[in-house]
């Protein structure tokens, strides 16, 4: 495998990280809007209980966003090859 192929690996990888991230968000949005929605049709005068499974899940979706939108440290080539030689 040349370096170009594994670029271009990475690359398709990550495109698929961040369309996996979009459909995530897309549901994340649908769903809460379905609580909020059943909240209002239930009387919106009671405790607004779709605050939790927005939190819970928002804390969810903000790591998944961390994953894949967070800069990646680049590993140094001298470290990869030290830790080639243990596993050998």
């Amino acid at each position: 495998m040349t370096d170009l192929d594994r670029r271009r690996e990475a690359a398709i990888e990550r495109i698929n990280a961040k369309r996996d991230f979009e459909i995530h968000a897309a549901i994340f949005a649908v769903a809460n809007l379905v609580f909020v929605m059943g909240w209002l049709l239930t009387g919106p005068a009671s405790y607004f209980w779709p605050i939790w499974p927005f939190l819970g899940w928002g804390l969810g979706l903000g790591y998944h966003a961390w994953c894949v939108y967070a800069p990646k440290r680049a590993i140094p080539e001298d470290e990869i090859e030290r830790e080639m030689h243990k596993a050998a």
